[in-house]
C-alpha cells in the first residue's frame, strides 16, 4: 500500500470513530491494491474472495470509496505526491517516536506505581504479621492469666477448706476446753469444801490436843 493510501486510511479510520469499520476499510483497500498488482479487476466478488468472506453490503460502499480515491489521486501531480509521501513519512516517524516516548513514560510511571504499591503491600504484610504476633502474645498472656487465676482459685478453695477444718477443730477444742473448765471448777469446789472440812477437823483435833495437854499438865501437878 502506498503512503498516500496509508494516510487516507488513517484519516478515514480516525473520523469513522468505529474500530471495526476502519479495519474493514483497510482490508478492502488492501485487497483492491492486491488485485490491481495481480492484474485482476477489483470487483465486489473478487474482493470478497481475497478477504475470504464478508458482506457485500459492507464491501460495496468501501470499494466504491476506494475507486473514488483512486480517481482523485490520479489528478495529483507527481511532485505533490512525492512531497506528500515525504511529509507523511516524517509525520509517521514522529508519531512513532512520540508513541514510543509516551509508552516509555507511561511504563516508567506504571513501574513507579507498581513499586509504590509493592512497598505499601510489603508494609501492610509486615504490619499484619506484627499485629498477628501481638495478638498471639496477648492470647498467650490471657491463657497464662486464666491458668494462674484458676490455680489461685483452686488454692484459695483448698485454703478455705483447711481454714474451715481448723476452725471446726478449734471450736471442738474450745468446747472440750469449756467442758474441762467446768469439771475443774467442780473439782475445785469439792476440794475447797474438803479442805474446809479438813481444816475444821484439824482445828477440832488441835483443840482436843490442847485440852488433853492442859488436863495432862493439871493432873501431873
Amino acid at each position: 500500500m502506498s503512503i498516500t493510501l496509508q494516510y487516507v486510511t488513517l484519516y478515514k479510520g480516525r473520523h469513522l470513530g468505529q474500530e471495526e469499520m476502519a479495519i474493514n476499510q483497510q482490508r478492502v483497500f488492501q485487497a483492491a491494491e492486491q488485485l490491481i498488482e495481480q492484474g485482476t479487476e477489483p470487483t465486489n466478488r473478487n474482493i470478497r474472495e481475497v478477504l475470504g468472506g464478508g458482506s457485500l453490503e459492507t464491501i460495496t460502499p468501501l470499494l466504491r470509496e476506494w475507486k473514488l480515491l483512486q480517481e482523485q489521486s490520479a489528478d495529483i501531480p507527481n511532485s505533490v505526491r512525492v512531497a506528500m509521501d515525504h511529509t507523511l513519512k516524517r509525520v509517521w516517524i514522529e508519531a512513532k517516536d512520540h508513541a514510543k516516548r509516551t509508552f516509555v513514560g507511561e511504563r516508567m510511571l506504571l513501574e513507579a506505581q507498581i513499586s509504590k504499591l509493592e512497598d505499601e503491600l510489603r508494609l501492610a504484610v509486615e504490619a499484619k504479621e506484627k499485629t498477628d504476633a501481638d495478638i498471639a502474645k496477648l492470647q498467650e498472656a490471657i491463657k497464662a492469666g486464666e491458668a494462674a487465676a484458676e490455680l489461685a482459685k483452686s488454692q484459695s478453695a483448698e485454703r478455705i477448706a483447711d481454714l474451715k477444718s481448723v476452725l471446726s477443730e478449734t471450736k471442738e477444742e474450745a468446747k472440750e476446753a469449756r467442758t474441762s473448765e467446768r469439771d475443774l471448777n467442780k473439782q475445785l469446789v469439792a476440794l475447797t469444801k474438803e479442805a474446809s472440812e479438813l481444816r475444821v477437823v484439824a482445828e477440832k483435833a488441835q483443840a482436843d490436843a490442847d485440852h488433853a495437854n492442859a488436863k495432862l499438865r493439871g493432873d501431873t501437878k
